[in-house]
């Protein structure tokens, strides 16, 4: 009996020492749940979209880097080319600087509206007209040239030697007994120049030489040449040879503007009272002439040929015309009298009936 009470007793006794430890103590609050935070909303085809495009996207990107490498690549060798093209021309340009220039006139001068301007000499001019003599080039670009020299401008030798022709003037004999000179005068331009043809040839040689030290005079002097081709049309050679020598020698230093002018005052003076041009007058006769045959054999074989249709009051003209510009082929004339300004029913001279 004895044990029993024991176990009973220290059961006892742990229960009492396990209450003494629990006074006091509390217990620690057991934490609320914690809520479970929602995913974020997401659409799903959206997201599958890009993940299927994101390979074509790379792709692009390293297209626009290979472009970008092949247009700097571009840029380096056409600045490359550039810069190769450019020091050849300044190579060309120093050896053209270094040639030694062939002969050419001295200092010729460009003259633009009457003030001189140094002017370096083409150097090829002498090359294209090798005939003509170096001081005629000078005296062309200086403003110094003779015209009746002009014929030394001419390409074939003949007329060329013509020039050297003079024609006499007159005996002159000292008054102190000396040895009497015979006293010559400048060359005859119509002997030299005896119609257009010969002086045109002579007279673009020398524009052309002008034109080579004055670019500006080359149109001006072009517009009045057409402009004494234009009178030799009506008038004889003489007179536009005359009024060509004159324009020339009056202004050949004056500006390029002074060449569109014909001057009315030299106009007057050599063509007022000059001679028509045969050869022009000649030819305008004929086609008069033809003209006017013309016109009789055509009406002579149309004369019959009057539309009646046209002359009576109501039925009128029936000719239907084909094209634009096709009229009737008989002639509506009044059939009376033959005038156009009125039909047959109509004319003066018809009778009237007696009543």
């Amino acid at each position: 009996m004895t044990r029993p009470a024991r176990i009973a007793k220290t059961n006892r006794g742990k229960l009492i020492t396990a209450a003494i430890r629990g006074v006091g103590r509390q217990q620690a609050p057991t934490p609320p749940p914690r809520e479970s935070a929602s995913p974020p909303s997401c659409d799903i085809d959206a997201l599958g979209a890009v993940i299927s495009t994101l390979p074509q996207i790379q792709g692009l990107n390293k297209r626009f880097r290979n472009l970008e490498s092949i247009m700097e690549e571009n840029q380096r060798e056409v600045h490359s080319s550039l810069q190769d093209t450019f020091t050849q021309f300044m190579d060309r340009f120093d050896a053209l600087e270094q040639r030694s220039a062939p002969s050419t006139p001295p200092t010729p001068t460009r003259r633009s509206q009457g003030n001189p301007v140094p002017f370096g000499a083409p150097r090829d001019v002498l090359s294209r007209w090798p005939w003509v003599d170096q001081k005629l080039v000078e005296n062309i670009s200086s403003g110094k040239f003779d015209i009746h020299f002009l014929p030394k401008l001419h390409r074939d030798e003949e007329p060329r030697n013509a020039n050297v022709k003079k024609t006499t003037e007159g005996l002159h004999i000292p008054a102190d007994g000396g040895k009497a000179q015979i006293v010559t005068g400048r060359t005859k331009m119509l002997d030299a120049f005896p119609n257009m043809v010969t002086f045109s040839s002579a007279w673009m040689i020398y524009v052309s030489i002008h034109s080579s030290y004055d670019l500006e005079r080359g149109p001006a002097l072009s517009y009045w040449t057409e402009r004494l081709v234009h009178y030799y049309q009506g008038f004889e050679w003489s007179a536009c040879l005359d009024y060509a020598i004159a324009y020339f020698m009056k202004y050949q230093n004056a500006s390029p503007e002074a060449w569109y002018s014909t001057d009315p005052e030299l106009v007057t003076e050599h063509f007022v009272g000059a001679k028509r041009n045969a050869s022009t007058t000649l030819h305008q006769h004929s086609q008069s002439s033809s003209k006017k045959s013309y016109e009789e054999s055509n009406s002579a074989s149309t004369g019959s040929d009057v539309c009646q249709n046209w002359n009576r009051p109501v039925i009128g003209c029936k000719y239907k015309a084909r094209f634009d510009g096709d009229v009737c082929g008989r002639r509506h004339v009044c059939s009376t009298c033959h005038e156009h300004d009125h039909r047959a029913y109509e004319c003066p001279t018809k009778p009237k009936p007696s009543n």
